[in-house]
């Protein structure tokens, strides 16, 4: 099991976090992208619709962050494979679900 970083489950969840928070024009967007799953119903039977759009918005974090990295490194290089490993310790969901609470604060 891993250490805890700053409360959250890892130095890299942390620090995605950080930066995805530091900026106010990215916080909007993401905390925008987290109200509107939060407007889709859950097509799930186990989850309710804020798991769903947590679940949700990992993924598109997940994606986002996957097509950064290919657009501005090289295909094949030490870095890249040094960052993509990095990138995947990121626990997208708890990311998700701190930008979905934070757009559940600012509707109600």
């Amino acid at each position: 099991m891993t250490e805890r970083y700053n409360g959250w489950s890892n130095y890299e969840t942390w620090c995605c976090h950080l930066w995805l928070s530091n900026e106010q024009a990215t916080w909007d967007h993401w905390t925008e992208r987290a109200a509107d799953q939060l407007e889709q119903d859950s097509d799930s039977e186990v989850l309710n619709v804020t798991e769903a759009a947590q679940r949700r918005l990992g993924a598109e974090l997940k994606e986002s962050i996957a097509d950064d990295i290919e657009a501005v490194l090289p295909a094949a290089s030490m870095l890249t494979d040094l960052l993509t490993s990095a990138v995947q310790n990121i626990d997208y969901d708890e990311v998700a679900a701190a930008m979905v609470a934070a757009a559940v604060e600012l509707t109600s």
